[in-house]
């Protein structure tokens, strides 16, 4: 016999699709600004975080996080520890995918090299480790803000558990 199979309301996923990556951004346009020449450090971010958003985090919710969750809410409960798991997935693999394709976007990091003749160095490598784990940490931030938004306060979230 079939159990009932009962899902967010559409509205609850979209708002959680355009809320979650909305973490990644912020966090990013803050740490990692893009050079400008604006006032202050606040509008640099926040120009950072709306190109960060527009330009990679909606595209790649489009591609990996959406099919992710059409895929996987069929087959696992929706928990928390899922959520963030599934946004660590979403935004690490690509950019571990775009650092090994491409190599480091800098030469240089607080003066420091990141990269010579090619190749990483070892600050080069602890700069890809620090940056990753601050990925790792705002994707899972991310998850959560999308279970918060679309599962949290859903009905019956046992519900949610097919098969």
């Amino acid at each position: 016999m079939r159990r009932d199979r009962r899902f967010p309301p559409i509205w609850r996923v979209l708002l959680a699709f355009l809320a979650a990556p909305f973490v990644v951004a912020a966090g990013f346009g803050w740490m990692y600004p893009f050079d400008g020449q604006s006032p202050s450090n606040a509008a640099v971010a926040f120009k950072s975080a709306a190109i960060y958003l527009y330009a990679v985090l909606y595209p790649l919710m489009f591609f990996v996080g959406l099919p992710s969750y059409l895929t996987l809410r069929h087959f696992v409960k929706a928990t928390p520890s899922y959520s963030a798991s599934i946004g660590v997935i979403s935004t690490l693999i690509p950019w571990v995918a775009i650092e090994m394709l491409f190599g480091p976007f800098k030469d240089e990091a607080n003066g420091v090299a990141v990269h010579s003749s090619g190749a990483r160095t070892a600050a080069g490598w602890l700069d890809f480790l620090v940056l990753g784990g601050w990925i790792v940490a705002l994707g899972a931030l991310a998850g959560l803000v999308f279970w918060v938004v679309a599962i949290a306060g859903h009905k019956s979230p046992e519900a949610l558990v097919s098969g």
